[in-house]
């Protein structure tokens, strides 16, 4: 009696277990359908990311000389405004 009544027990979960996974089952197969996207899209990502690590350090050598011209043009485009306007230098003579 006691091992027909934990049959039936576990009867009624593998029953429940089974309903569960008929509701679980049409979104099991929408992720299994998606992942192969999705794989493409993380290998693509890590591509990426691996030239960026390539390129990193000849970035650095690009932007320290453009910071130093852009400071140089700055210093420059200063001094233009300091300087009076030549033509009135001109009149004057």
């Amino acid at each position: 009696m006691s091992a027909r009544k934990l049959l039936k027990g576990n009867l009624e979960k593998s029953k429940g277990l089974g309903l569960q996974l008929q509701k679980v089952g049409p979104r099991l197969e929408e992720i299994n359908q998606r992942l192969p996207g999705l794989e493409v899209a993380v290998r693509l990502a890590a591509a990426v990311l691996k030239v960026f690590d390539a390129i990193g350090g000849h970035i650095n050598k690009v932007v320290v000389p453009a910071a130093a011209v852009l400071k140089v043009f700055d210093a420059i485009h200063g001094l233009e405004k300091s300087l009076s306007d030549p033509q009135s230098d001109v009149h004057s003579c």
